[in-house]
């Protein structure tokens, strides 16, 4: 999936949170199974998922950790 209408700029990260977890979840709920998501960093990826966990606390995720 291509979202055009997101920049995952750094300047526009922030921005950028709300509209990718909702893209996020309307992937997954389109058809059950189990996904992997890409971010171009472990901030990044730690925001949108904090922000996932809280507005769908009911889907299980699990997070890389940066070791």
């Amino acid at each position: 999936m291509i979202a055009k209408d997101i920049s995952t700029k750094y300047k526009y990260r922030e921005n950028s949170y709300y509209k990718i977890v909702e893209y996020i979840y309307s992937v997954i709920s389109a058809k059950n199974g189990n996904y992997m998501v890409f971010f171009p960093s472990y901030k990044y990826m730690e925001q949108v998922s904090t922000m996932f966990a809280l507005k769908y606390a009911h889907i299980k995720v699990k997070i890389q950790t940066n070791l």
